[in-house]
């Protein structure tokens, strides 16, 4: 599933608060459910799934006060 942060995201994002983080905003608009985002995973529905290194540095910088850009990725899940 292709997973879109976008500068909306980015706005409305906090930082530290894994769910209020612009994955988990990216993720829940996808999804509709609610997902729980760590540094280098996020769990829905009880299953982990691994975050691509890009998102994990996305995270880590937007955490750190770093400005951050909109980016796509592949969140390796089926049938949600």
């Amino acid at each position: 599933m292709k997973i879109t942060i976008t500068h909306y995201h980015i706005s409305l994002a906090r930082r530290d608060d894994p769910q209020y983080d612009a994955v988990a905003l990216a993720i829940r608009e996808a999804t509709g459910l609610e997902p729980h985002v760590g540094a280098d995973s996020v769990i829905i529905n009880g299953s982990k799934h691994y975050l691509p290194m890009s998102v994990q540095k996305f995270i880590e910088a937007f955490d750190d006060g770093r400005r951050v850009g909109p980016i796509e990725f592949e969140l390796g899940v089926r049938n949600l």
